[in-house]
């Protein structure tokens, strides 16, 4: 994010359906540099059952910072997605349900974040999502995006807007058989831009 070595972000993950049923995901997420940074292992599984999709997920959480050693826990999710009709979809998500302490000191812990939001597929070519967030300790936060398949299955583009604080997103989807790629640019009026790149095997 930002351009800044400090600010980057790199995560792994790998999902496969189960043979008794639903699907199981294990990930890696890296955030930060030497002086600060923030790592999570985390094992999630979900099932659908008409129309309805549920999932949970348990993340190894660990923060390191220079000069104060590290700190472990685990943190909880929970998240669901509702098939309302043929174009209408709705999901919420709760981060941090288990409330993971992050320090004893004026009892610091981990934020948890509610979403819900709303998935509108008018036509088979484009999708529009709306959400909002609500971090317990601050404002809630609203997003919307579009996304528009330019090339059928092959290249799909983006754009999108969240509040609190404002930023503007932009994003291409490129598919080419099993391989799927992904970039986002994002805009912020006071840190300038952040680039996002993603690469799946299918």
């Amino acid at each position: 994010r930002f351009g800044g070595e400090g600010w980057n972000t790199i995560g792994a993950s790998f999902v496969s359906p189960m043979s008794f049923g639903g699907v199981a995901g294990l990930g890696v997420w890296r955030f930060g540099d030497n002086l600060y940074n923030e790592n999570r292992v985390s094992l999630g599984y979900s099932h659908k059952l008409y129309g309805v999709s549920l999932g949970v997920q348990a993340n190894y959480f660990a923060v390191s910072i220079e000069g104060l050693g590290t700190k472990q826990m685990l943190i909880l999710e929970f998240g669901g997605l509702v098939q309302l009709s043929e174009k209408l979809f709705m999901g919420m998500h709760i981060y941090n349900f288990n409330q993971a302490k992050l320090s004893d000191f004026q009892d610091e812990r981990i934020p948890t974040t509610m979403r819900a939001g709303f998935s509108y597929r008018p036509v088979d070519k484009l999708m529009v999502n709306i959400e909002t967030e609500k971090n317990m300790d601050y404002e809630a936060t609203f997003r919307a995006g579009i996304s528009y398949e330019l090339l059928a299955e092959k290249v799909f583009v983006r754009t999108g807007i969240s509040t609190q604080p404002f930023v503007n997103y932009y994003g291409l989807s490129l598919k080419h058989k099993n391989f799927h790629f992904d970039y986002a640019l994002s805009t912020h009026n006071k840190l300038g831009t952040s680039h996002q790149l993603s690469l799946s095997y299918h």
